[in-house]
């Protein structure tokens, strides 16, 4: 399968982009390297911060660790909401509707994370 990805690739070359990814398993992420080296395609990775943490304090193998942070040229972790841009999110999704205490109950429950 992987073989036949790279074929089509080549094909019609685009990048890829992988949602969740702190959900994959080792093989997956494998299949991405695998990818990379046969397209040089852009591959985006984006996940939680656990994404984040377990390329660096997982349990991958030093090999597939060690494949996957050679490739990657940059990362940048997202910081939670201020109450201020929760509140332009509900506004431009409730407008009228939305009021000062769902905004205050909703950042309180959310954390400010905008994937809850």
């Amino acid at each position: 399968m992987e073989i036949e990805l790279a074929r089509k690739l080549t094909r019609s070359p685009r990048q890829i982009f992988v949602d969740q990814v702190n959900y994959l398993q080792e093989r997956s992420l494998g299949t991405l390297c695998f990818l990379w080296e046969k397209r040089r395609i852009p591959i985006v990775l984006v996940g939680t911060k656990t994404l984040f943490d377990n390329f660096y304090q997982s349990k991958l193998t030093d090999d597939v660790r060690g494949q996957l942070t050679s490739r990657i040229a940059l990362h940048y972790l997202l910081p939670e909401l201020t109450k201020v841009e929760t509140k332009a999110i509900l506004r431009h999704a409730l407008g009228e509707e939305m009021t000062d205490e769902m905004v205050e109950q909703i950042h309180q429950v959310t954390g400010g994370n905008f994937g809850f």
